[in-house]
């Protein structure tokens, strides 16, 4: 069955053959007479013996499949190892396989088993798994070879075979494909043409954007003494949403008369580069110069015209004085009207002298002068007298008609600019915090700015290390940042960072204040994004809250649907999720409405249980309720935590989601406020599959979210929204539960869009009047989907509260994982 190796006697394998067999446990040894190395073998897994090297595994195990190569530095000579495990029939590869567009790649199947056979190649392509219809071949030492990589080939890929008449699958590979680079860099500079007075200082940044990571952007320059008297920053590597870019500083601290000259900013790729060159003048001392306008300084008028006198004017270094004279005397600028409008280093500026008199002719000078120079320029007037009639009428009249007519256009104009103003959709604070009056059936929004803000929540401003952008809306966005000195003095803390765009309005500001406000005043819930800290003086306002390195629900669900699986194993796994057992204690039959309960497994030093009615800042009190906890605990428990989130998804794992936002939820509800946008997209996760509800606000693009649809003057998430804030603009925490109802949909479909396929217009609000609701998702039991009809229920006060959805779900997660099943449907996913 082995066919004999043809090699040289200098250099020969001991078993002397191109494949060899194993079982798991079986002891490996091949000896490499002649060889100088094993390649890619670990050192202790090779000994030395007379005349070579052996290979040696005491215990041969499935990922030791594969083919291993020995070498004397000028000859190789290879075996090929099969591990036979009765289960799999391919071994485990490295995951990650990089390529160049146009060359060559490997899909690294490895097969565990010679007698293998109908081996394909399988894409994952728009949400489907698809057979390779491009051209590559299988070896069975190496797996599927694709002879050339083309940008589309991008994604994920397993291998399929047969073995003993039964079907198996390989392990997902992720292929990268590195586009080749056509196109030359597009490239920045900061100015390009500047003036200096000797001792002044000099800045200019390169930036180079391109879609590949060699893109570089550096400086030259064509003067004799070369770059002596600059420094240049390090040239930095940028990953930008779209592409790559790289930025070098220039920077002389002190022009010389030598600095003058050009500098040459260059922006390079793996194509080509560009250039753009900047021009530095040079001078000892400053200067004034003023030119006028017009063929002659002589300027003839009749009385009661009106007369401009304009010149240009450059300075260097800026104006620090202007003004005209009238007969060397200063002017009465009550009567006429001097301007002086600056373009850079030019002004231009003229004097108009309305109506003007016979008295008033005469020498009038403009003069300007700067810290190092002074210069003026003079006119002549000379003024008719003219007989008293028509021409100073005709004059007059003409005047007034003209400027009527010029402030009747302004007046028309000024009366459509806040026409639009005032209804363009605006952004609005999506939380509201109320107060129930008369009998309980009635309530009023509380003024959120009426709030008291307590300043122990202030934290400095220079302790934050900003990182990434994480969410960007018209007049805000969202940073990851890193906050040192936050918790403890000596620790750093990841956080995110809320904060306004310079594009804000006043409105904008007073509502992320509002936020800020809201927040601290509903105190900390291990299932809402909690406030850490904030900086309101001595510049923008800053919101910072917790950081969630899993992004929101909706994309979560995303990544993980490929994986899904209805139950799951790995329940064995976890010390504390005997379907919540330690979670949820049989003698608690229900946490209070300030407490939390963890969902994720036990680990040392875990807080099992936190009050969250304490409303005192960290920043004034240390980690108090949190969820934060020491160094040590938090470095057990994310080895742990990022070893669990590597898991699949499952059921159990939906419903744990859905009982978290309803525990949030429930909070909110207990301090009487309401969240109106409770969706996947607002639900954020974080390590141990942890659900906090938040609300992204104004670092959301609601304008170009097509969740977002407009009504009246603002935009509105319509197809999360209960029929009675749809049509009445009525807001509860009931309506907050069909939203809630809405949400468990999302959750069960794996992040489908509601009311798939459907466009909100008069035909959907008809619908939703006449009670149309949607059917159970994919992936959802009977009784879940009882529990979303039951928040969809028409009559408000029918809806159950979010501590009964609590009970409701309770039940669920205590059930066998087995009942989950039967359901009409589901079968076909276990």
């Amino acid at each position: 069955m082995m066919n004999q190796l043809a090699v040289s006697c200098k250099l020969r394998l001991e078993p002397n053959s191109i494949e060899l067999e194993f079982k798991p446990g079986d002891k490996l040894q091949v000896t490499c007479f002649g060889g100088t190395k094993w390649r890619g073998v670990s050192r202790q897994c090779v000994k030395s013996v007379p005349n070579g090297l052996m290979l040696h595994i005491e215990r041969i195990k499935l990922r030791n499949t594969g083919l291993y190569t020995c070498t004397d530095g000028d000859r190789n000579v290879s075996t090929y190892v099969f591990v036979k495990d009765p289960e799999h029939l391919f071994a485990e590869a490295s995951t990650s396989i990089h390529g160049v567009e146009g060359s060559p790649a490997t899909i690294p199947c490895l097969l565990a088993h010679p007698e293998a056979s109908n081996l394909q190649l399988f894409h994952h392509r728009n949400g489907l798994d698809q057979q390779a219809t491009f051209n590559f071949t299988f070896d069975r030492h190496r797996g599927a070879l694709i002879y050339n990589l083309t940008p589309n080939m991008d994604g994920k890929y397993f291998c399929r075979g047969v073995l003993n008449k039964r079907t198996h699958d390989s392990s997902r590979f992720t292929l990268n494909v590195i586009r080749v680079v056509t196109e030359l860099p597009d490239i920045t500079v900061n100015v390009e043409h500047t003036l200096l007075k000797v001792g002044e200082a000099f800045a200019a940044d390169c930036k180079a954007n391109a879609n590949d990571f060699t893109v570089k952007a550096y400086w030259e320059t064509d003067k004799p003494h070369g770059m002596d008297n600059v420094e240049l920053g390090g040239a930095k590597l940028i990953i930008e949403d779209v592409g790559y870019s790289s930025l070098q500083v220039l920077r002389i601290r002190a022009v010389t008369m030598a600095d003058k000259g050009r500098y040459t900013c260059y922006a390079k790729n793996s194509f080509g580069r560009r250039n753009v060159t900047v021009n530095l003048d040079v001078i000892d001392r400053g200067y004034v110069n003023i030119t006028f306008h017009g063929e002659s300084p002589v300027i003839d008028a009749l009385a009661g015209q009106t007369v401009t006198l304009e010149v240009h004017l450059e300075s260097y270094p800026a104006l620090l004085h202007w003004g005209w004279l009238h007969e060397g005397q200063p002017m009465n600028t009550s009567d006429h009207r001097p301007t002086c409008k600056t373009n850079g280093r030019g002004y231009e500026c003229s004097l108009e002298l309305l109506r003007v008199k016979v008295k008033e002719h005469g020498l009038y000078t403009f003069y300007a002068n700067n810290s190092d120079d002074y210069n003026s320029l003079d006119f002549q007037v000379v003024v008719s007298d003219i007989s008293k009639g028509s021409p100073k009428s005709e004059n007059y009249w003409t005047v007034m008609v003209t400027i009527s007519g010029i402030a009747t256009v302004l007046l028309f104009a000024i009366i459509v600019i806040v026409y639009k103003y005032k209804t363009k959709p605006r952004f609005e604070i999506r939380w509201k915090v109320i107060e129930t009056v008369r009998d309980g059936n009635k309530y009023i929004y509380i003024d959120p700015t009426q709030l008291p803000y307590d300043d122990r929540w202030e934290f400095p401003r220079e302790h934050l290390v900003f990182g990434e952008l994480l969410g960007s809306g018209a007049f805000g966005k969202v940073m990851q940042a890193t906050a040192h000195g936050l918790l403890k003095s000596d620790m750093a803390t990841k956080v995110a960072v809320k904060m306004l765009k310079q594009s804000a309005h006043s409105s904008e500001k007073e509502a992320l204040m509002s936020e800020l406000k809201i927040m601290s005043h509903l105190g900390h819930h291990i299932n809402i994004v909690n406030l850490l800290g904030a900086c309101t003086v001595g510049g923008p306002i800053l919101v910072i809250t917790e950081y969630c390195c899993h992004g929101d629900l909706l994309n979560f669900l995303h990544q993980k649907k490929n994986d899904f699986r209805m139950w799951n194993t790995r329940l064995t796994e976890y010390q504390n999720l005997s379907f919540l057992e330690n979670i949820i204690p049989p003698q608690e039959k229900k946490a209070e409405k300030g407490d939390y309960l963890e969902m994720r497994p036990r680990s040392p030093g875990l807080l099992a249980k936190t009050q969250s009615h304490d409303m005192t800042p960290l920043v004034s009190k240390g980690i108090t309720g949190t969820g934060l906890k020491s160094d040590d605990t938090l470095e057990e428990e994310e080895d742990f935590d990022e070893q669990a989130d590597r898991q699949p998804l499952d059921l159990e794992d939906l419903i744990s989601f859905s009982y978290q936002v309803a525990k949030g939820m429930a909070f909110l509800a207990f301090k009487n406020c309401i969240h109106r946008d409770l969706a996947a997209r607002n639900i954020l996760i974080t390590r141990g599959r942890v659900a906090k509800i938040c609300d992204f606000g104004l670092a959301r693009d609601i304008v170009n979210d097509s969740n977002y649809v407009i009504r009246g003057n603002v935009r509105l998430p319509v197809k999360w929204m209960s029929p009675e804030s749809i049509f009445h603009c009525v807001y509860t925490v009931q309506s907050d539960v069909w939203s809630y109802g809405i949400l468990l949909w999302e959750i069960f479909s794996l992040a489908e869009t509601p009311y798939t396929g459907m466009r909100v217009d008069s035909c959907f609000y008809r619908m939703i009047k006449e009670g149309y609701r949607m059917p159970s998702p994919r992936f959802c039991t009977a009784d879940m989907y009882d529990i979303m009809l039951s928040c969809w229920n028409d009559e408000a006060f029918e809806r159950p509260t979010f501590d009964q959805l609590v009970d409701l779900i309770q039940v669920q997660l205590h059930r066998d994982p087995k009942k989950f099943l039967q359901t009409p449907g589901t079968s076909c996913f276990i």
